[in-house]
């Protein structure tokens, strides 16, 4: 039987009252969207800032008002002034004049020490070449406990570990012990999948480019137990499965390069650290790195060295809080420590030809190979091909939950930088280092800085205020529901019910989201920490709206 008008209106109207706190959670992650992914000029980041207020406005007042009694928009009417100024002392944060140098600091100095202060980030060190030569190495910030960052102070780098794992195959492939378009079980015959035909196909070159067909599709491996060696890991991908054929498509997929690791020790005949170190790390100089299958050995390896591991951190609304590294395995995909003295060597290494000195460490085409993306993809040998700033650039960044690294190269010119920094988080990476990417890239070209982007700090400190705005209403609305709950139906107390458990039910589906549109699977620490400004304040907002589910449940019963 079809509704009728009344009927209709009755389900609008308790559609509306019990699902208005959802809708503020949207409106709240809307925003930080627009933000994270539009990143254009404060001048167009205003405009968006006041075209969502605007929304908001519209529909909090003229749809809502609608339905609401008197108590409730005067509630919602509160809840919009102190998000306006929420909003405005935010936005003033964001534009504000930047401080006053002090005399003698270069340009970069002051580009970097002022993103240091307004992002919050704890310490920081850069290495940047011009023209194949090293040209500036600088350390800012703390290391750990007051302890200041050098440019000496090692790092973890995580990722960064890529491109020296492909060059130190490439180095085989120049003796002749490897050769690229040979199947991987010729060098490691053990090496086998969930279907052996398809291990039998993918090549040296397949794992350098990503596109072996290997998957965390189908092998979740921040989720399994971790192994303590590459060839651990090398057992362990028996169980792994397939998502496409080998060289069709790209799927950044880390045990790729444990395989090349393991690859790196059999036709060597020794350890892969023990490789890298006597092959890479001694005849370039880079003698404050090191190389570990695990955190924890790193972290033990930056002790016996004399030259402890700076302390990272996960930010959090803007404020970096200090957290040890977990102890996973990181193996030949991202088992790097290193230093921005070190690292400016490596990169000044990539720009050249091949050689340090009278030393060649890697054949001119070797070099050059390295840096030629897969036909069609965007992947090449542990470097990415990507446009930074107005100029094609070879780029890569390392991400662990407390520490961040990328570096970039300019082929065409020989220029490049380095930047480690101790802290991670969602702002950081989306927000905070793309701008100092794209500062460093238009200071090296000897061009004026991009118009001054959004603050990680700033912008947390407001993410943190909408937050707490949404719970408080949601504990209002659970107030008002609980003196309420008398007047209503069976069945409109279901339905508030099960729209108050909307937001728990999208919580839970967040680690599927983020695999289904980012192709990488995390562990739930991992994401939890990476997004811990996003996920923190919903999770309160679900307790809060299950929390009040339940007391309308209670109340029902209890008539």
């Amino acid at each position: 039987m079809p509704f009728t008008r009344e009927q209709f209106l009755a389900v609008f109207v308790a559609y509306n009252e019990a699902v208005w706190p959802v809708q503020v959670l949207a409106y709240v992650l809307g925003l930080l969207m627009a933000v994270l992914i539009i990143r254009p000029s404060a001048q167009r980041n205003r405009v968006v800032a006041a075209g969502l207020a605007a929304m908001w406005l519209w529909t909090g007042v003229g749809y809502h008002g609608m339905n609401f009694s008197a108590q409730c928009q005067r509630a919602w009417r509160l809840a919009l002034r102190a998000g306006f100024a929420c909003l405005a002392l935010t936005s003033g944060l964001l534009v504000a004049a930047t401080a006053p140098a002090a005399s003698g600091q270069s340009a970069v100095d002051r580009f970097l020490l002022d993103r240091l202060e307004r992002d919050g980030i704890p310490g920081l060190s850069i290495a940047i070449i011009e023209r194949g030569r090293v040209s500036l190495v600088r350390a800012y910030g703390e290391a750990a406990n007051g302890r200041p960052m050098r440019v000496d102070t090692p790092l973890a780098a995580a990722s960064l570990m890529k491109s020296i794992t492909a060059a130190c195959v490439m180095q085989l492939v120049d003796t002749g012990q490897v050769e690229l378009d040979q199947p991987v079980q010729l060098y490691l015959p053990e090496f086998t999948l969930s279907d052996p035909g398809a291990a039998a196909a993918i090549t040296v070159r397949h794992l350098l480019h990503h596109n072996s067909g290997l998957a965390d599709s189908g092998y979740p491996e921040m989720r399994l137990p971790q192994p303590a060696s590459v060839a651990a890991r090398l057992t362990n991908l028996a169980a792994a499965r397939t998502g496409g054929a080998p060289g069709t498509a790209f799927h950044y997929f880390n045990p790729n390069y444990d395989l090349l690791a393991r690859i790196v020790e059999v036709q060597s005949a020794m350890p892969f650290q023990d490789y890298v170190e006597r092959f890479i790390f001694t005849p370039l100089g880079m003698r404050s790195s090191a190389v570990r299958p695990t955190m924890q050995a790193l972290r033990r390896a930056a002790l016996v060295s004399g030259q402890p591991l700076a302390q990272g951190h996960v930010e959090a609304f803007g404020l970096a809080v200090a957290m040890d590294e977990g102890d996973g395995f990181l193996g030949g995909a991202g088992g790097l420590t290193t230093t921005a003295e070190d690292m400016a060597q490596w990169l000044a290494f990539q720009a050249g030809d091949g050689t340090v000195g009278d030393r060649r460490i890697l054949s001119t085409k070797g070099l050059s190979r390295l840096h030629v993306p897969a036909y069609g993809q965007v992947y090449a040998m542990g470097w990415f091909s990507a446009a930074v700033g107005w100029r094609q650039a070879l780029f890569h960044n390392g991400i662990l939950s407390t520490f961040y690294a990328e570096m970039t190269l300019f082929p065409d010119t020989g220029d490049g930088f380095v930047i480690l920094a101790n802290v991670n988080g969602l702002l950081p990476v989306r927000l905070a280092f793309p701008a100092i990417r794209e500062g460093l890239a238009a200071l090296i070209a000897r061009q004026p800085l991009p118009p001054s982007s959004l603050y990680s700090r700033p912008l947390g400190a407001g993410l943190f205020l909408a937050w707490l705005a949404v719970c408080l209403a949601a504990l209002f609305d659970l107030w008002r529901r609980s003196r309420a709950v008398a007047s209503f139906s069976r069945w409109r107390v279901a339905l508030g019910v099960t729209l108050r458990l909307v937001p728990l039910l999208l919580l839970i589906t967040v680690p599927w989201t983020v695999a289904h549109f980012s192709d990488r699977v995390f562990s739930v620490q991992a994401l939890g920490l990476a997004m811990i400004d996003i996920l923190a304040g919903w999770l309160v907002v679900a307790l809060v709206e299950v929390a009040a589910a339940a007391a309308v449940l209670r109340r029902r019963s209890h008539e």
